[in-house]
């Protein structure tokens, strides 16, 4: 009689070399995954950060571009000559004389300097614009109440500050009794205005038509002897921000970003001046150029 064959015996369980084995495995598949997931998380906050660093640069430099394009252009000297007709000549007379009114208040004519366009070198930039009014702000009970100024003096400069700063400085012009003949900005308060705490270095620029010069007086006489010069043709602002490194970052090394922007100004004079109007003819002789070209790039 054949004995039935012996049937294999029972695992009751793994061996110790396949736990060891499968644990292996499974942590490495663990650290795959933490090292992916870290990978995707630093590129997704880096990502962020780039986003944040250009949108400051750009929000910054647009507003640079705004304020500085929107300069005002020096006001054309008339030049004396023989009326044709007395009504003429009276008409002009009473214009000269109410504008001697107006400006005669204890200081010169030369005491609105609004009319230069552009004072500044290469730490700091002054510019004298012309902003709609709010008409809002005025008081309803008292109509009689003087209405804000549209001619507005606006100051680029670095803050002296240790950690630096890009100050911005916005004054009503011909309210302030401080800003007569006074084209530099409010020092003295600078950390109040700082606009960007993130720029480090800050230069100005100013192209005359061929060359680029480190200094502008727009109240500087110009070809005629008699009208100011006004703004240049272009500006180039040169920005250089320091932004902190990332929580997220392997190293501790702070972001540094230099950007180099040229604007473009468009009531800069031509290189031929505006011929003087001839009083009581009723016609101006002369033409006006437009010149200079400049590309600003934002990040």
């Amino acid at each position: 009689m054949r004995r039935p064959a012996n049937s294999p015996a029972m695992r009751s369980g793994f061996t110790l070399l396949e736990v060891l084995l499968a644990s292996a495995i499974a942590a490495l598949l663990m650290a795959g995954l933490y090292f992916a997931m870290d990978i995707q998380f630093r590129q997704v906050r880096e990502g962020r950060d780039r986003v944040e660093q250009a949108t400051l640069i750009r929000n910054v430099t647009q507003r640079i571009t705004s304020d500085l394009s929107a300069c005002l252009t020096p006001i054309a000297a008339a030049a004396s000559g023989s009326s044709e007709s007395s009504g003429d000549s009276s008409s002009t007379d009473a214009a000269a004389a109410a504008l001697m009114a107006l400006t005669d208040t204890g200081t010169a004519g030369g005491d609105l300097p609004f009319a230069v366009g552009l004072v500044g070198d290469s730490s700091y930039v002054t510019v004298f614009v012309s902003r709609v009014p709010n008409l809002e702000s005025g008081n309803p009970d008292n109509p009689d109440a003087a209405l804000p100024g549209d001619v507005r003096r606006v100051s680029y400069w670095l803050t002296s500050a240790a950690e630096g700063g890009l100050a911005r400085q916005e004054e009503v012009w011909l309210t302030s009794e401080s800003l007569r003949n006074n084209f530099d900005p409010d020092f003295a308060s600078e950390l109040d205005r700082i606009m960007a705490p993130e720029v480090t270095s800050a230069s100005f620029e100013y192209y005359d038509g061929t060359d680029w010069v480190d200094s502008w007086d727009g109240s500087t006489p110009g070809d005629d002897g008699v009208t100011p010069m006004g703004p240049p043709r272009a500006i180039a602002v040169t920005l250089t921000f320091q932004f902190p490194s990332s929580p997220l970052s392997a190293t501790a090394t702070p972001t540094t970003k230099t950007i180099r922007h040229v604007i473009v100004l468009p009531t800069a004079p031509g290189t031929a001046a505006p011929a003087a109007s001839e009083s009581g003819s009723g016609t101006t002789e002369g033409s006006s150029g437009t010149g200079g070209s400049g590309t600003g790039t934002t990040p």
